[in-house]
């Protein structure tokens, strides 16, 4: 059932995010295993020129939206049609954002905590390098979680986490 899922929202996602550069960022979570995140950006808005012709404009550093998937932590995947569709949409309204798509780990093969383990690994990844997201056209001040259904609270539950995690800090 998953592989069927898999290569419906694939075939959607592909379609959506047209266009759009594509990566696959390999993180080292701290087991030793590799972590995906699918890293989308959209083409570079054209701006009117001092003639009033449409050129490329210059690189701005986007927002970044940390996109977690739904899927009841068991089916789903980083490529989903539901990420690429609000992408979309919100280029479509002027709001042009990188799009970081989080392929966590899904139960029963890995029981909790490993989802939110993930979420919280590729937030920091992005969190904690201005530099490596400056080379990526990525605003590290501008970092936004969201998610659907169980992606939603992965997101809710990464943004509790990291405010612990910055109150210990100061705290210590």
């Amino acid at each position: 059932m998953r592989e069927q899922m898999a290569t419906m929202e694939l075939k959607g996602h592909d379609k959506l995010f047209a266009g759009w550069s594509a990566s696959v960022i390999e993180l080292a979570r701290p087991d030793g295993s590799t972590l995906l995140v699918h890293l989308h950006c959209p083409p570079p808005a054209p701006t009117a020129g001092a003639t009033g012709s449409t050129e490329e404009g210059s690189e701005k550093l986007l927002p970044l939206v940390l996109w977690l998937h739904g899927g009841g932590f068991t089916v789903g995947g980083a490529q989903d049609s539901s990420g690429a569709t609000y992408a979309t949409e919100l280029l479509s309204l002027g709001r042009p954002v990188a799009w970081a798509s989080v392929d966590y780990r899904l139960a029963p093969e890995h029981p909790h905590p490993a989802a939110p383990d993930d979420a919280l690994c590729a937030l920091e990844y992005f969190a904690a390098g201005s530099a490596r997201c400056a080379s990526l056209g990525i605003d590290a001040q501008s970092i936004h979680l969201a998610g659907t259904s169980a992606g939603a609270g992965l997101a809710t539950q990464t943004q509790t986490q990291t405010q612990a995690l910055t109150l210990t800090l100061t705290l210590t």
